[in-house]
């Protein structure tokens, strides 16, 4: 019984951390993303720059 509880609380445990790392991914693609704007918009004006 009590190794029962034990394996559902390593379980759950594994769950969180598992959900928590997809979390973390999911902000750092974000975050790239954002950067690959910012990228992007700071070619485009010095183009633009270059051009005049």
């Amino acid at each position: 019984m009590i190794f029962d509880i034990a394996q559902l609380i390593v379980f759950l445990a594994t769950v969180a951390a598992y959900g928590y790392y997809l979390y973390l991914i999911g902000k750092v693609k974000g975050l790239l993303q954002a950067v690959n704007v910012i990228l992007l918009k700071r070619k485009e004006e010095n183009e633009n720059e270059n051009d005049a």
